[in-house]
């Protein structure tokens, strides 16, 4: 429309399926907590529809060597989920939930004259109740920000009929709140970035012991204190990261007290023309009762009987490149029988066993 005037529009239509089918019910009865219906077999099919409409306008302003950038937009959301299921033999039921969201947003970014570092912030407003709240700044030295969201539960959280759940809830809108920094502090090679994370849950939505959704009507909080690293000499590189959490309830959220990922690498150049990287990356989580999975419903609930165990997970991997093309090889789960046999990533679901990846990335063109 003018300079630093633009107007967009966006749409957007999303849909998918989801079916589960059990055909040896009887056997598998005491995998679910209860059985409203007949013990032959369960068949559950869901489809989703999202319509997305967004638009408004928006612009870049240069001034000296800074600049702003802004949005400003009305988004609608229509969606829904259609659900069949079996009750006994050939009889189905069916029911469908859906809903409308209008929200009124505004984006704003300031970019300093040094260009590494930027400041940006985001509001938006869900007419009838609800609100997204997000601010970062980014430099050279600290990262930092804060996010405040008032959502509603998930359509599935709302209602869910089948033959063994069945629930109609009308829940309290969730609360979100996340406040976090990170320090960038390098001395020659080495980079460390110690960081802080803490988040303030209200209303907190979960699956109890028996796979039933559940609202908590209080507030809990949880603290994750981290470290990343990136070391540097010569042609070896070694960087990763490391977390520690605690909570003001154990019994609300359930996540591994520490985690850790990290890598060492190798670069090597072969006949002038093909450049390598060989390396390793590793991943551990302490042991902690991880949620089950509950394949019904396609969501993790509570579990009080089988803790996870902790585990060294190794992946070894090389990445080449020639001119243009590159290719990259894996070996996933290498250490799998080394100390023992496998692990289990959540109860009853053992992880993937060792296996081979291969993939290429090549340029047709010059």
């Amino acid at each position: 429309l003018d300079q630093g005037i633009q107007v967009f529009h966006r749409l957007d239509y999303n849909r998918h399926k989801n079916s589960y089918h059990d055909e040896n019910l009887a056997t598998n009865l005491s995998f679910y907590p209860t059985l409203l219906g007949d013990t032959s077999s369960i068949h559950q099919d869901a489809r989703f529809r999202l319509l997305e409409n967004q638009f408004g306008l928006k612009g870049i302003y240069k001034r000296n060597e800074s600049a702003f950038n802004y949005r400003a937009y009305l988004r609608s959301r229509i969606y829904g989920q259609y659900t069949r299921y079996n009750t006994s033999g050939s009889n189905f039921n069916e029911y469908e939930t859906r809903r409308t969201e209008t929200f009124l947003g505004g984006w704003l970014g300031y970019y300093f004259p040094d260009s590494l570092s930027q400041l940006t912030a985001e509001l938006e407003y869900q007419i009838g109740g609800g609100y997204r709240l997000e601010g970062q700044l980014n430099s050279k030295f600290l990262t930092a920000g804060y996010s405040s969201i008032l959502a509603n539960p998930t359509l599935l959280q709302e209602r869910f009929q089948s033959h063994v759940f069945f629930w109609r809830n009308n829940f309290s809108l969730r609360g979100y709140n996340h406040a976090f920094g990170k320090l960038n502090l390098r001395y020659k090679k080495l980079l460390l970035q110690p960081g802080l994370d803490y988040y303030l849950l209200s209303n907190y939505v979960y699956f109890d012991t028996n796979a039933v959704v559940r609202q908590d009507q209080g507030s809990f909080s949880v603290l994750r204190a981290g470290l990343g690293y990136h070391f540097e000499l010569g042609k070896f590189l070694a960087s990763g990261q490391a977390y520690y959490t605690v909570q003001s309830r154990q019994d609300a959220l359930r996540t591994p007290p520490f985690f850790m990922n990290a890598r060492l690498q190798y670069e090597l150049l072969y006949a002038k023309v093909l450049y390598i990287q060989v390396g390793v990356d590793l991943h551990y989580k302490s042991p902690y009762y991880a949620d089950a999975y509950m394949p019904l419903t396609q969501q993790f609930y509570r579990q009080n009987e089988k803790q996870v165990e902790g585990y060294v997970l190794a992946d070894l991997f090389a990445n080449l490149r020639v001119n243009r093309t590159r290719l990259f090889v894996k070996l996933t789960h290498a250490n799998q029988g080394v100390f023992q046999p496998g692990y289990f990533v959540a109860p009853n679901f053992l992880a993937m066993r060792r296996g081979f990846a291969f993939g290429v990335d090549w340029y047709l063109f010059d």
